[in-house]
C-alpha cells in the first residue's frame, strides 16, 4: 500500500473543486437558490476524523510495542481507513470550498449566508479529516523487507501484497 503524498491530496482537492464548480453551475442555472446544506454537516466529518486519529494513535502504540488492544488485522484496516479518509477529506474540502465560493456570489440574503457558512464549516472539517487521515497513514507504516519496489522499504501495518 503506497502512502498518499501531499501532491496527490492537492490534485484530489482540485478535482473536488472542479466538480464543485460544475455542479454549482448546473444547480444555480436559471437563478435558482443554492441547495440547502445542513449546518451540522461538519459534525459527522469531525467525529470520523477524531476516530481515525485515535485509531491511528493506537496503531502507533502497537508499532512501538506498548500495551494496546489493537491486533495486526485491525491495524491493517486502520491503515486503509486512514488512506480513504485523507483522500475523501481532500476531495470534499475542494467540493465544499468551491460551492461556498460560488454560493457567496449569488446574493446577500440570510439563506445564502447560512449556506456559505455551512459549506465553509464542512470544508474546514474535511480538511481536518484529510489531515488526520494523512497523519494516521504515517503512523500505520512499519519497516519491512517487502519485494515491491514502489514502497521504498515501507509497508502499511498488517498489509500484505
Amino acid at each position: 500500500m503506497r502512502l498518499t503524498s501531499l501532491r496527490r491530496l492537492a490534485l484530489v482537492c482540485g478535482a473536488g473543486a472542479g466538480l464543485g464548480v460544475i455542479a454549482c453551475a448546473i444547480l444555480l442555472d436559471g437563478g435558482r437558490a443554492p441547495v440547502a446544506v445542513p449546518t451540522a454537516l461538519f459534525l459527522p466529518i469531525l467525529i470520523v476524523a477524531v476516530g481515525v486519529a485515535v485509531d491511528g494513535w493506537r496503531v502507533r502504540r502497537l508499532r512501538q510495542g506498548k500495551a494496546t488492544r489493537m491486533r495486526p488485522l485491525q491495524a491493517a484496516r486502520v491503515a486503509v481507513l486512514a488512506q480513504a479518509c485523507s483522500r475523501s477529506g481532500a476531495f470534499f474540502a475542494g467540493l465544499a470550498g468551491a460551492c461556498a465560493a460560488i454560493f457567496r456570489h449569488t446574493g446577500h440574503t440570510g439563506y445564502v449566508r447560512a449556506q456559505v457558512l455551512s459549506l465553509l464549516l464542512a470544508c474546514g472539517a474535511s480538511l481536518f479529516l484529510a489531515l488526520c487521515g494523512w497523519v494516521a497513514e504515517r503512523w500505520c507504516v512499519v519497516e519491512g523487507d517487502d519485494d515491491d519496489e514502489n514502497l521504498d522499504g515501507y509497508q502499511a501495518s498488517g498489509a500484505s501484497t
